[in-house]
């Protein structure tokens, strides 16, 4: 799930994702099965927001929760090299062609060390698992 400003999100996003506001997300999760894998992302390493969601999820009483810090600027930049990354949009906004550094590669960590925590999850990760039908 994207957590992405509206005008950022219809620019770029990963293919199949929705997006809620952050503001929405107690609401849209009402619907959602607790047993459902969520994964939230939103423009790079620096943006918390993806963060947000998933504290707020887990607190709402889900367990599968993830968050991929890499975000859609790093999707978009390993789409160029790889077309099981795919980006839908226009992907016109400068941001995307900006480096970040974060933490990835074959990664899916823990961000705190009790039971309700969320999980970080790197790209390639979160490819299996779109390629899997587990979202």
């Amino acid at each position: 799930m994207s957590v992405l400003d509206k005008k950022l999100y219809n620019d770029a996003h990963i293919a199949n994702s929705i997006n809620i506001e952050l503001g929405d997300l107690k609401n849209f999760l009402k619907d959602i099965d607790k047993d459902s894998h969520l994964v939230f992302y939103c423009t790079n390493t620096m943006c918390t927001s993806s963060d947000e969601a998933a504290k707020i999820s887990i607190s709402m009483g889900y367990e599968n929760v993830y968050v991929y810090k890499g975000g859609i600027a790093d999707w978009y930049q390993k789409s160029k090299k790889d077309k099981k990354f795919i980006v839908d949009g226009l992907a016109k906004m400068k941001y995307l062609e900006m480096f970040f550094v974060h933490d990835s590669d074959n990664t899916i960590s823990s961000k705190t060390k009790n039971r309700n925590s969320y999980k970080i999850i790197d790209a390639n990760n979160l490819q299996k698992m779109i390629e899997n039908n587990r979202l």
